[in-house]
């Protein structure tokens, strides 16, 4: 992906070998969710981030009112400098114990390959129009905030 704002990014192809090397085993450096549950929940983020998940209204008008501050507050962050243990919204947690590990990475890699494909404005369902290249640089920052939690990126 390379920089914005500068900040250096991984590309969506590094993220795909980093997700392809991941073990079972690996566990977090802070947070309650397991490897398999971080993979879903990236997986959740994309489907809001390219408008396939639907929020309710209120969420809409306060995330077109206020999100800009959010999202430029964020966009100035190094992911692994991104604070630890935020609340995570009720429609994006996974409470599942019972996932599986191939099935998780497979369903996360193949929305990342989509993500190739995304229109030059995205529709989020929380903020409104977006660009692609906006789209793309916070699924990514959100994705390496999630690996650097379970230690796998430097």
């Amino acid at each position: 992906m390379g920089r914005s704002n500068d900040i250096e990014l991984l590309s969506v192809e590094e993220i795909i070998q980093i997700l392809n090397g991941i073990s079972s085993d690996a566990s977090p450096k802070w947070g309650k969710m397991n490897i398999s549950q971080m993979m879903r929940h990236c997986a959740y983020f994309i489907d809001l981030y390219t408008g396939k998940t639907k929020v309710n209204i209120i969420v809409r008008i306060l995330g077109r009112c206020f999100g800009f501050i959010f999202l430029s507050y964020v966009m100035k962050l190094d992911p692994k400098k991104t604070p630890k243990n935020l609340s995570t919204s009720s429609f994006m947690k996974v409470t599942s114990n019972n996932l599986n590990i191939n099935d998780e990475r497979k369903n996360l890699i193949k929305k990342m390959v989509e993500l190739e494909k995304l229109n030059d404005i995205v529709i989020h369902p929380i903020y409104g129009k977006m660009s692609k290249e906006k789209t793309l640089f916070l699924i990514i920052h959100h994705t390496m905030h999630h690996l650097n939690q379970f230690g796998l990126i430097e």
